[in-house]
């Protein structure tokens, strides 16, 4: 039988979102269909000969996160190019340099590529000059967990992820003061008070905690887990996503799956997965954020969007890929 390795991001550790759940919800999905074993990752030559196709799922521009030589098979995950699309907020040291070039290098040689929208394929075209016709694009879904429960509705508005330069959450917080509504924050980022807040990587959260600094509207949780933030979603009057870019855009599929109004800007990937069942606004704008928050309704295409994607049909993707690279090779 062939023997799949997928391999263990060198950083797991706290990792619940971005790379950790797409590691951890493709493996479910993959187990399933093909034989596939979660690996260490390891920088020694020949580590992963017993396996016919090794598959990096996890990749970062600044970090050593790909070994010296490749496997002869081997597909590496690319999610986003944030930090290259975005150098002035995500400044490289020299440390980082070294590490692009060895980043970059290793991913140009692999079979193929694997990313997880039609956005970020594009970027990687740019950035990496890989040929498009190496680099796939199997989507992310949203876990079954999140679906509609009976529960009260209230008047919040609703984030969830990081506090990163692109998530543009001032905006966020500007518009809801505006309008005088509710935030709820949700992230183990905002409570990071030990943060090094001259940090150009984390003005963000400077500007974020001075905004909300005397304000009992904003409510920061911290990090919630899954069944809490089920109630979350479906609690929230909206939710909004104001990022500048996304590689993806999960909450957007979490929230859709409980059929609660999105709110989100249509750059990056965001408009490719909320498709119709979002209300866009231009989130550089103050006014027309809150204007849109204030007046969404929904669509009612909410939850047929989210089921759209499903990790399922990632994972016959990503199988087909595999399959394909191995009677190719």
């Amino acid at each position: 039988m062939i023997s799949i390795a997928l391999v263990k991001p060198p950083q797991a550790g706290g990792l619940v979102r971005g790379s950790g759940y797409y590691v951890d919800h493709l493996l479910t999905a993959l187990s399933r269909r093909v034989r596939v074993s979660l690996v260490e990752f390891s920088f020694l030559p020949g580590a992963y000969k017993k396996f016919d196709l090794v598959h990096f799922p996890y990749f970062d521009e600044y970090f050593f996160t790909l070994p010296p030589v490749l496997p002869k098979r081997a597909i590496v995950s690319i999610l986003d190019c944030t930090k290259l699309k975005f150098k002035d907020h995500f400044p490289i040291g020299p440390r980082g340099k070294v590490a692009w070039s060895w980043q970059k290098n290793r991913a140009v040689k692999a079979t193929a590529v694997i990313t997880i929208s039609n956005s970020a394929k594009t970027d990687i075209e740019t950035f990496f000059h890989i040929p498009a016709a190496k680099i796939n694009v199997t989507y992310l879904a949203a876990d079954p967990i999140f679906k509609p429960v009976k529960i009260k509705k209230e008047s919040f508005v609703l984030y969830v992820g990081g506090v990163n330069w692109n998530k543009n959450l001032p905006t966020l917080i500007r518009a809801c003061q505006k309008i005088k509504t509710s935030l709820i924050l949700v992230g183990q980022e905002f409570l990071a008070r030990d943060a090094d807040l001259t940090h150009i990587e984390n003005q963000p959260l400077k500007e974020i905690l001075s905004l909300i600094k005397n304000d009992p509207r904003v409510k920061i949780p911290g990090f919630v887990p899954a069944a809490d933030l089920v109630k979350l979603y479906n609690q929230a009057k909206v939710y909004v996503q104001p990022s500048i870019y996304e590689g993806f855009g999960l909450p957007v599929l979490e929230a859709m799956s409980c059929g609660t109004p999105v709110v989100c800007g249509r750059s990056g990937s965001l408009s490719e997965i909320a498709g119709a069942g979002a209300t866009y606004a231009d989130v550089t704008s103050v006014d027309d954020l809150a204007q849109k928050i204030a007046t969404v309704r929904p669509t009612g295409k909410e939850i047929a969007q989210a089921k759209r994607f499903s990790w399922g049909e990632t994972a016959k993707m990503t199988e087909a890929i595999y399959e394909k690279i191995l009677a190719s090779h």
